[in-house]
């Protein structure tokens, strides 16, 4: 499968929302989504088209709905490619 110089990928995943309960699967589908989306034999798309932006590993201790993340502002950017 050819690789699509012109093409981007943007993979958000996130796991936490403070006072809600945690998601389990998230930030793994995204991992393997974006495995896949920069696979040749997958989506083909360039590495440096893409960005994925998770939730960090220890987000569940974040309990300000203000400190969460990520924040559209980090995602924004992620979009500025």
């Amino acid at each position: 499968m050819p690789t699509f110089a012109h093409h981007y990928g943007l993979v958000v995943g996130i796991r936490h929302y403070p006072a809600m309960s945690n998601l389990r699967g998230p930030v793994r589908d995204a991992h393997a989504f974006h495995k896949w989306l920069v696979d040749p034999l997958g989506g083909g798309v360039p590495r440096r088209n893409t960005r994925k932006i998770t939730t960090p590993p220890k987000a569940h201790l974040i309990t300000d709905p203000d400190d969460a993340r990520p924040i559209k502002r980090e995602i924004e950017a992620g979009r500025a490619m």
